[in-house]
Formats: structure tokens, sequence, C-alpha cells
């Protein structure tokens, strides 16, 4: 294992999965820096203490070839590289002589140089498989890398071990770190860097400060981008000097579980993120945290559950979400504790140990167990689990099912939904202000119903579906949809025995206007649906939202049954809601309509849409209702592009289920 700074939540990172694979039995050794932070801790690997950025790039570069030739080690697996300049020439070389892993910490270029992102990339590129921690940095990866590259999801562990001794109460840790005793503390913790918002937080205090008054900001972190001067010509001008300790420098490993300790809350105003090691320890120990809905934020925060999120760039929207946080110690306390809960029961190192080992294993083409050193065992110490398959159910235990819905004015054929799950042990629905008494009906079929505005989309609020759920296994199902008899018995014996998946695509028939196609490209449509709690989370599409699982996928042989539209009615109905959300998500992706591209957007691509459905996908094999079919698909996207001419983005008020 390659950790070359020695500090920070990459060495964190790296002293944890360590950790993890020792306890898993793999033999390991880390090589880190002269001044590795954590070398008092007791651990269950090697470590070798090698890397000094004193003696130059090639002398270190030369000390490592040397020690990987004395170690001949199985696998390498880079942490953070020597110099963001010269080591796309020493990666490759290391390649040449051992299976080469790569974990991507971050896939988004902030202030970095062009060069710096060349030289990541160009590393990334030579590796046989990358590493990263979430679904959207594994699509940018994929889409920056050769084809076929080898990208793996695999997920952060949570950061317990910062509270592995004692964590002083909130007014010791005031004391222990000179913070003001009596205030509402905000915590900004971590690397500065502009990225962060850190200097739009500051903007915002005065406006926080007229609901919470007593408020007061902390930033302390290493300054790695930009002046001292900046920030405190920032702090003078919002006139907050007296509400604001500012401190750029690094926090010790033994001081940081007191910053979140003496914090009512720790805010994270990224413009963008791949991930935070900052965001997990908050999670891990404890502290309410307001965050943006950016980049890994979304996978694992849900708003008014785990945490609030607010969109990127709205200040007033974030004032609003801390004075509530502040208000309402409670809320913000329950929401912290179902965040701490979700570390400690999904945020597995032991489960990052095995899916690493996993993958290991694959490059050599051998299994995990024989990465193991000679004699040792695993150590199941660290397991919150019992021993059990990868995806499987603990010994002894019988299988779960959560089914998980999102509904609103669903009347009318929510009954024929229910009825086919009935045999599931908990149903979820989230409702949407429904008006024609749909949430009744669903507790008839002894659902938990929790009303709530969709705030972000249908993947959203599918995701907060999710959390609510307790079972091992969830299957996520729209109001239209009907397990057949088949396709529960091929669910029950799935999740019986899942083998090595940690989810399961379904195949899905559907019907419209009262038949069901098998052209026109609806047949087959596989979805994935079913999946083990803690692994998958949907998209954040407005609409189309697609589940994502973080691990193998198998296939389930039954059908789901899609009664989509009963009438050309309800499709022109839904088909306003529709066309506005997609029409949204064209504008967030930088899609414009001009003068010269308009015939295209409005003409062609439609009539290309209609040819493609009908000739290729022969739509003409369902007669009229083919026909009326790819009209009506042509028809839609005539509509997204001419709302985005027009520039009407804002959604209506309702949801898919009007």
């Amino acid at each position: 294992m390659i950790e070359t700074g020695g500090w920070g939540g990459i060495a964190h990172y790296s002293w944890n999965l360590c950790q993890a694979l020792a306890r898993e039995g793999a033999d390991v050794v880390l090589l880190t820096n002269t001044r590795y932070e954590l070398a008092a801790l007791p651990c269950a690997f090697q470590v070798e203490q090698c890397f000094d950025g004193a003696v130059g790039f090639v002398r270190t570069a030369g000390a490592l070839l040397h020690r990987l030739s004395a170690l001949s080690p199985d696998i390498v697996h880079v942490q953070s590289l020597i110099s963001t300049r010269f080591d796309a020439l020493l990666w490759p070389l290391v390649q040449r002589r051992r299976s080469l892993v790569i974990t991507a910490h971050n896939v988004r270029e902030h202030e970095t140089a062009h060069w710096t992102s060349w030289t990541l990339w160009r590393c990334l590129r030579c590796a046989d498989a990358v590493v990263v921690h979430t679904e959207e940095s594994a699509q940018v990866a994929t889409a920056r890398l050769r084809p076929g590259a080898q990208v793996r999801v695999i997920r952060h562990g949570d950061y317990g071990f910062f509270a592995s001794e004692s964590v002083p109460g909130r007014q010791e840790a005031r004391r222990l770190l000179d913070l003001p005793e009596n205030a509402r503390v905000l915590l900004a913790f971590g690397a500065i860097r502009p990225y962060k918002g850190i200097l739009e937080l500051i903007g915002a205090l005065p406006r926080i400060r007229i609901h919470q008054p007593d408020v007061h900001l902390v930033i302390v972190g290493p300054l790695l981008v930009g002046t001292e001067g900046e920030y405190r010509a920032a702090i003078t001008k919002a006139g907050v000097e007296a509400a604001v300790t500012f401190r750029p420098q690094y926090v010790p490993h033994e001081q940081v579980a007191p910053y979140f300790a003496a914090a009512d809350a720790a805010v994270y105003n990224y413009r963008d993120v791949t991930d935070s090691g900052s965001l997990r320890i908050a999670c891990s120990l404890g502290t309410p945290v307001v965050a943006t809905s950016v980049g890994g934020f979304r996978e694992f925060l849900t708003d008014g559950v785990t945490g609030r999120l607010v969109p990127p760039g709205a200040p007033e929207l974030l004032v609003v979400a801390i004075s509530d946080v502040l208000d309402d110690p409670g809320t913000a306390a329950r929401m912290a504790a179902t965040a701490r809960a979700l570390a400690a029961s999904c945020w597995s190192w032991a489960d990052s140990a095995a899916a690493t080992l996993a993958l290991y294993a694959e490059l050599l083409g051998a299994k995990p167990s024989a990465l193991r050193a000679p004699g040792q065992a695993r150590d199941d110490s660290m397991r919150s689990t019992p021993d059990r398959k990868p995806g499987g159910i603990p010994p002894g235990e019988a299988p779960r099912l959560s089914v998980v819905l999102i509904t609103r004015n669903e009347a009318a054929r929510i009954r024929r939904c229910l009825e086919s799950v009935r045999w599931a042990n908990e149903l979820i629905v989230v409702d949407q202000h429904s008006t024609d008494g749909t949430p009744g009906i669903c507790r008839e079929y002894g659902a938990t119903v929790f009303t709530r505005e969709m705030r972000a989309g249908f993947g959203e609020q599918k995701d907060f579906a999710i959390a609510q759920a307790s079972c091992p296994w969830i299957l996520s199902l729209d109001a239209d949809e009907v397990v057949t008899a088949g396709l529960r018995d091929a669910i029950l014996a799935a999740i019986r025995n899942p083998g090595p998946y940690l989810g399961f695509r379904v195949p899905r028939r559907t019907a419209y206007l009262g038949r069901f196609i098998r052209y026109c490209g609806w047949s087959p449509s596989p979805v994935l649906r079913l999946f083990r709690r803690g692994h998958g989370l949907f998209t954040d599409a407005l609409v189309h939202e697609e589940l994502h699982v973080d691990g193998s996928v198998g296939e389930l042989p039954e059908n789901l049954l899609h009664y989509s539209y009963d009438t050309l009615g309800d499709h022109l109905h839904k088909l306003d809601l529709y066309t506005t959300y997609d029409s949204e998500m064209l504008a967030r992706r930088g899609v414009r309509i001009t003068a010269l591209n308009a015939p295209w957007f409005l003409c062609g691509k439609p009539l290309l849409v209609f040819l493609r459905k009908y000739l290729v996908q022969r739509g003409f094999c369902e007669g009229r209702h083919g026909l009326v079919l790819c009209a009506m698909a042509a028809f839609v996207t005539f509509v997204n592009y001419a709302k985005l001419w027009e520039g009407t983005l804002a959604p209506p008020t309702g949801s898919r289920d009007d």
C-alpha cells in the first residue's frame, strides 16, 4: 500500500483500509512518509516510513522501486502520488512488473493546474484497476479512461476510529480548544480551498446571525490554496470578526474528535466534490451536518433524514437550513444519530476490505484466501454482522424484504400493486400529498406511509424511501407495476441464496393502451430493482432515475409487469410534467437551442426518433399501438426541445403520479 503524504484524510483512509485488510488475513505493508502522523497507533500491518519530499523525486522513486523489488508484492495499491509532475513516468514502470491498483480519491479538477491533472489521469490510465468511492466518480472515471478500463466502486468505511478513545463532551471540548462555551458553534473543518465555499459561508454568516445571534463559526484546517489575508479580509468585510475563529493550520489526529464534539453542526458549502473524509467523520461522530447536494454527498446523505442538503450556490437556502438545525436541536440530534447508525452499519471497513481483496483476486486470477499470509486466518473482530457469504443473510436469519414506493394520487391503481406484494415483510410508501385517498389505501395493506414534498426529483424521493426501510433486502417499485407469483418466488430464492450478488435486475414487460408491447425498444427491458440495503441508491435525475448498486448484479428469470398508460389521455397528462423535467435536465447538461440548430432539434431529431422506433425497432409489428407509441415518442422529443427553447424550466406543482 502506497500513501506518500503521511497526514490528512488519505492517510486516515489508508490506515483503516490496511487495518481491515490485515484483519481479513492479508499480508499488508504500508509505505508512507517519514513524518507519518499515525505512527503511534497500534496496527495489525507493517509500516515503513520511507518517503521524504526533501530528498527529491529521483531518489524517492529509486528507493520505492528498490523496496518493491525486495518486498515482491502481489499487488501494488497506490493511494497518493509522489509527485504531481513526474509520477506519469514512474507508475507505468511499476505496472510492467506488478499488478497495479490506484485509488482515485478525487476525480474533480478544482483549482488544479493542467499538468497536475494530466499526470493524475496518465497514472490512472496505466493502472490495472482504478478504485473510486461513489457512483458519480465511477461515471467520470469510466468516461475519461481507456475503453474497457477496470473501474470499481468500493465504498469508504466509517471514521469511528477517531472516537476509539474517550471523546470529551461539548463544553469540555470547547474549553480544550479555547472556543466560546455558550455559543452555537458551526464547524467548517478540513483543508481550506476555494471550491469548499468557505468565503461564501463567511458572507452568509450575518444573515445566519439574524436568526441566531449567538452563532460562532469555526474554520480550521491547512490553508492549501489562497492566502490567510484573503479570508481575514472577508471576515472583516462581513463584520463578523467576533463571531469567527479562523485557524488555518493542520489539526493533529488526536484533536479531530474534540472539534466535532464542540460543534452544534458541521457545514460543507462545497461548490462540487468527489467525496469528503471530513463529512464522513462528522457522520461517524454524530455531529449534525448541513451540506450542499453535490457529488458524493447526494449518494450517502438524504435531506431531512441523515442531514440537511441544499443546492450549491444558494446562500439563502443555506441560511435557512443552518438556522433550522440550530433552532431544533432535537431534530438535528435525530438526523445525526441516523447518520451515525448508517456509518456504523453500512460504511464498514470490513466490507471495503472484502471488496478490495475480491478485486485483487480478480486481477491475480486467484481466490481471495490466496492473498492471506501463510497460516493466517481471518480476524472477524471488526465485523458488525455475522459471518456470511457476500450479500447473503446471516446464518439462521429468515430472508426479510422491504418494498418501497413513492406515490401521488394513485388510488385508481395502487391496490393492484400492493396486492402483489402482500407477502413482503415491510411496505414503505412515501406519498407526495395525495388528495384521492392513496395513503389510506396503502395503510389498509399495512404500509408505513410518510408524507413528503418532492424536493429534488424522483431519484431523491426514492432515496428517502430507501432510507426508511429496515429489512436486509429492498425491492423498489412504481405504483403502476405488479409482481407476478413467479417473480415473487424468484425474489425469495434470490435473497435466500444471493451468491456474490448485491443486487438483481428484473425483466419487465410493459403494457401500453391495454396491450403488452414486444417491439419499439420496449422489450426486453431489464430494470435493477432488488438490492441489499446499504448498497443501492438512485441517481439524482429529476425523472428517468436509475438505481445503482455498489457490487455485482445478477439477473432474475421472471417478469415484472408494468402498466404504463391505460389511455392516450393519461399519456398526454403525464407528458407535460415529464417533458418539463426532461428539458431542465437538458439545460443542466448545457444543451442550448439556437437559430442554427433549432431545425435539427425541433424537426430532425423527432423524425429520427420515430423512424428508429417504427422501422429499426419494428414498431410496425405492433399495428396501431406501435404507430401511436412511436408517434408519441417523437412528439415527446419535440416538446422536450421546444420547452428548452422556450425556457420553461420550472417544474409544475405535482409529480409524475398526478
